[in-house]
């Protein structure tokens, strides 16, 4: 019996560390629960400032954090803006769970979820980043939807979630012992929630052609349950598509295989054109990866999506 109870301690205690590396030593998780953090509190700000005054927000992947200007769409759309983007490994139901659950009755929430989320095969499965963020914010079901999609995490996914993989400690402990930090400082928050780094690639693979045009059955099936879950909340849902840096040998190809995309999507979701369907050739608009603007890309690409998202808010 002694030696059970010595066994479940070391098991308690093993968790509790792992749990510790996973969460609260995770320099990622700390910019981006800072990040978080951060905006929570300037919407709070403006809700007590502007009571009645819907509010646009955004989300997405890294790809929305570092494109949307919201000082851009509020200018063009005269309404208070915020960009909730977040790492796309979060998945995408913690990154819209997360942020249906900053809205109220009359916000508009635009969903910039990548394609390659919506077209190639995944199962939506939680995250390890996804559940590190929900978890510390004593929310951990958001990892998998939570009320959005009606989910809660199971004690089994909880405890396999909360266990770091070996390549992750080894990775933690390089990084602590050479005093390394994570790539982005809060110097690169922006304006409600944006941002932007001072790294440039001019190396940046170019996206190929594209043959995939359709939704996966489980991407539609998202959607429908988040149009559902934010009608209810009285919130208007739409969709854009966020820009890739593409091959110039490639570029009409992908937009056609894109316009497609935002086709199907428009069944379920409004889609706001922005005239690029998603593929950007010009390098100078990104910054450290293919998908991340630079600050000239984010300013094009925010009056692209402000000028036709005004029109449909003026729509009765």
């Amino acid at each position: 019996m002694r030696l059970f109870f010595k066994l479940l301690i070391c098991v308690i205690l093993a968790y509790a560390l792992a749990a510790y590396i996973a969460i609260s030593a995770n320099p990622e998780i700390k910019f981006w629960r800072s990040v978080d953090q951060l905006r929570n509190r300037e919407i709070a700000a403006v809700r007590l400032t502007q009571p009645r005054t819907p509010i646009i927000f955004f989300t997405g992947g890294s790809s929305c954090a570092f494109s949307i200007d919201p000082i851009i769409i509020e200018s063009t759309c005269g309404m208070p803006a915020f960009n909730l983007g977040l790492p796309v490994s979060a998945g995408p139901k913690y990154l819209l769970h997360q942020a249906l659950e900053k809205t109220r009755k009359g916000d508009i929430l635009v969903v910039t979820l990548e394609p390659d989320l919506l077209t190639y095969p995944d199962d939506f499965q939680p995250s390890q980043f996804g559940f590190a963020m929900a978890a510390s914010a004593n929310q951990p079901s958001a990892a998998v939807g939570g009320d959005s999609f009606g989910k809660s995490l199971a004690i089994r996914e909880y405890l396999n979630l909360a266990r770091p993989g070996p390549s992750y400690i080894a990775t933690w402990i390089g990084k602590t012992m050479t005093g390394k930090s994570y790539r982005y400082q809060k110097i690169d928050i922006r304006y409600h929630g944006r941002i932007e780094t001072q790294v440039s690639d001019p190396s940046l693979p170019r996206l190929a052609a594209k043959k995939v045009t359709a939704l996966l059955p489980a991407a539609r099936e998202l959607l429908e349950m988040f149009q559902t879950a934010a009608s209810a909340r009285g919130v208007k849902v739409f969709y854009s598509m966020p820009w890739m840096l593409t091959a110039e040998a490639a570029a009409l190809e992908n937009k056609a295989a894109n316009s497609k995309i935002l086709e199907s999507i428009n069944t379920i979701l409004p889609t706001i054109d922005d005239g690029y369907q998603g593929v950007a050739t010009d390098p100078a608009f990104f910054s450290d990866t293919p998908q991340h603007l630079t600050a000239t890309g984010s300013t094009l690409r925010s009056l692209a999506l402000a000028k036709p998202l005004h029109k449909f808010l003026r729509i009765p």
